[in-house]
């Protein structure tokens, strides 16, 4: 798949979020800095606290941490560390943070407020730190930092991807990708795309990999050579493509384009949204053999969630969601176990379930299969496993390389 391109200076490098998570600052009022910090000695802080200066206020954890050399006052990812400075009697305190995006966010707003205000609140207790003194370039490159984090954490939210990468782990390229997603996605910029000696391609998609995750996204041409870059979920873009076994178009079935990918496709994608797929899966016009194209995708994203895929939890809304729509669809045998084994990776089966599910298998008790994922699904193995042995070999292989396998376990077996 063609791949989204760095496009010129898009933000700050990784030695800038390597290097940059940190501030010194000394303080002329030495008596005052080292009463604020020998008083943490008795703050013996470990908890949740409402934090504030200025404007900024938010819930972060609290802790206090004593050395020989520092008293150091933990506020989220942010670690403020004093230190005596013997030249001209001045004390010297340090910031200090790391974290992912998000946290970056959170922390770099935090020490501007304090650098602005020289307050800080934590819960009931105030400090007030006096004149703090930075090299002015420090703190501007503080302020692009955040800055430059808040838009990465911007694209992180608009693709619904949960992950917050901490970015001094980053290749440069891989900083630079997301940068140019914020480019494409929050300015609405068209980007270039290798398409892979195709110049005619006028839709596709696309892959941005981060760390073994993939963000995948929908390219539609604008010019010669340059694509707008769209969120699967986007309501710009139509969300179900036709397909058909007949090169004609006769017999098209509209489905969304997420059920078409591979089990390894579903490993590693990470921006998928439960309530957007909902919302425009309720636009789809089923036709004939709708739920027949929609199983091979449920099946692939049952295995990926039980391999571990990286968006595990959200991975298995979509699936639920695509079964149910398949079932109300067809309320066909294996449109019914596809829908209760999706709904039994994310919980248990209640009791009336467990009862539908044992008509269901006692109605098609000459299906091996059928009777087998029924017999699996309501806890009854030693059924399920007489079940197996009426299959022939190969449909037994079959059987137990899909998800539905994952319930003739014991309970204490590890899935």
């Amino acid at each position: 798949m063609p791949k989204v391109p760095r496009r010129g200076n898009a933000g700050l490098t990784f030695d800038d979020f390597s290097n940059g998570g940190y501030l010194y600052a000394t303080m002329q009022d030495g008596r005052k800095a080292v009463a604020i910090f020998e008083s943490l000695a008795s703050l013996s802080i470990s908890r949740t606290e409402h934090v504030t200066s200025g404007d900024f206020a938010s819930e972060m954890p609290v802790s206090t941490t004593m050395t020989a050399e520092f008293n150091t006052l933990n506020i989220g990812k942010v670690s403020i560390s004093f230190a005596v400075k013997e030249s001209n009697g001045q004390r010297l305190i340090r910031f200090d943070y790391t974290g992912g995006f998000r946290e970056r966010v959170l922390s770099g707003r935090f020490v501007l407020a304090l650098i602005r205000t020289g307050t800080m609140k934590v819960g009931n207790r105030a400090f007030s730190f006096g004149s703090f003194e930075f090299e002015p370039s420090d703190v501007d490159r503080i302020a692009k930092i955040t800055d430059h984090a808040e838009r990465i954490s911007r694209i992180l939210d608009v693709l619904h991807v949960e992950q917050d990468w901490d970015p001094s782990t980053l290749s440069d390229k891989e900083l630079s990708d997301l940068s140019s997603l914020a480019l494409a996605l929050l300015d609405g910029e068209p980007v270039s795309l290798s398409t892979v000696g195709d110049s005619m391609l006028e839709a596709g998609l696309v892959d941005v990999n981060i760390q073994g995750a993939t963000i995948r996204l929908l390219a539609i041409k604008e010019s010669r050579g340059r694509y707008r870059l769209y969120d699967l979920f986007s309501d710009s873009v139509p969300f179900m493509f036709c397909f058909s076994k007949k090169e004609t178009g006769e017999g098209a079935i509209e489905m969304p384009p997420l059920l078409l990918f591979s089990v390894e496709d579903y490993m590693s994608i990470v921006n998928f949204d439960a309530r957007s797929f909902e919302k425009k899966l309720a636009g789809i016009h089923p036709t004939e053999q709708f739920d027949e194209a929609m199983a091979g995708g449920i099946v692939s994203m049952l295995q990926a969630y039980d391999a571990g895929a990286r968006a595990g939890q959200k991975l298995l809304s979509v699936a639920i969601l695509a079964a149910k729509a398949a079932l109300e669809f067809n309320d066909s045998a294996d449109n019914r176990i596809n829908y209760w084994q999706a709904v039994a990776h994310e919980r248990k089966l209640t009791g009336s379930e467990k009862d539908e599910l044992a008509e269901l298998g006692e109605r098609f008790r000459d299906d091996a299969a059928v009777s087998a994922a029924c017999s699996a699904l309501i806890g009854e193995r030693r059924n399920a496993r007489l079940a197996l042995k009426r299959m022939d070999p190969k449909s037994r292989s079959l059987f137990e390389s899909w998800p539905i396998a994952r319930f003739l376990k014991c309970p204490d077996e590890e899935l």
